[in-house]
């Protein structure tokens, strides 16, 4: 539950709805290698089993040398 997350992107993922997994993850991973920002819409299940929609808006942080290091949002 969102207890759990703890900032790393696998524990995120694990909050996403299923059948949101697959667009989401894409939509992050086209944003790293971009180095850009992204915003994307995907469900999330609650502890209690209810589903809410969010609308993430992110961005690709780069270390010194222009590598993603980081996703903000």
């Amino acid at each position: 539950g969102l207890t759990e997350f703890d900032g790393r992107r696998e524990s995120w993922l694990r909050l996403v709805h299923p059948d949101d997994v697959s667009t989401t993850q894409a939509r992050l991973q086209e944003a790293v290698e971009q180095k850009t920002s992204f915003s994307t819409e995907f469900r999330i299940v609650l502890p209690s089993g209810e589903i809410r929609w969010l609308t993430n808006f992110a961005y690709v942080e780069c270390d010194r040398s222009g590598e993603a290091a980081a996703v903000v949002g």
